[in-house]
């Protein structure tokens, strides 16, 4: 690092010790930007970008379901996982919540830690074994192990899953006028979450 400059001035005030920890620390902090793991950056980037758009998605759910809110601008994810719940909403309760709160663990660990090894084992299995459920009732993407394909998939999954909940809401009135179609839609939800072939 150049003796000269800001941090230069800022070590020669600070004196020799303070000073050369400075130096070292500035140093290690910039050789970790240099030599920073292209895996671990797109790891860190697939998961965030799932998250985002899962996020925004659950955004628009949510304030199709509560149109009294207003904005949901302030409201962080966990408080949309809060609001999108219901007595009426057992699959989200029971399958996609679960998914989700494993999607947002993933993605505060790789913020804290940036190191995708760090992720619990727990919280991928969940993501995977939604991904699973999914593919088991007829609806397969490709299949991926890795971390970043696990996450993409589960992403996909989730965005379908609230399009399609959000729809059901919406067309609430129209499809208990049609029992047999909300029976049916129902049960077919069941045996996804489920996990039932």
């Amino acid at each position: 690092m150049s003796e000269s400059g800001p941090v230069g001035d800022l070590a020669s005030i600070l004196g020799a010790e303070f000073g050369g920890r400075l130096r070292s620390e500035i140093d290690q902090a910039i050789k970790m930007v240099r030599e920073g793991s292209m895996a671990d950056a797109e790891t860190i980037g697939r998961v965030t970008l799932a998250h985002l758009l899962v996020e925004h998605h659950l955004r628009e759910y949510v304030e199709k379901r509560n149109p009294y809110l207003g904005s949901t601008e302030r409201i962080n994810f966990l408080g949309l996982l809060e609001l999108a719940d219901g007595p009426d909403t057992l699959w989200m309760r029971g399958f996609l919540i679960p998914s989700l709160l494993a999607l947002h663990a993933i993605r505060n660990r790789l913020s804290h830690d940036l190191d995708p090894q760090k992720v619990k084992a727990v919280d991928v299995e969940t993501l995977r074994t939604f991904n699973v459920r999914m593919e088991k009732a007829g609806l397969p993407l490709s299949a991926g192990q890795s971390l970043p394909e696990i996450v993409h998939r589960f992403g996909t999954w989730a965005i379908i899953t609230l399009k399609l909940e959000r729809l059901v809401h919406e067309r609430g009135e129209e499809l208990k006028q049609r029992a047999d179609v909300a029976e049916e839609v129902g049960h077919a939800l069941e045996r996804i979450s489920a996990g039932d072939d």
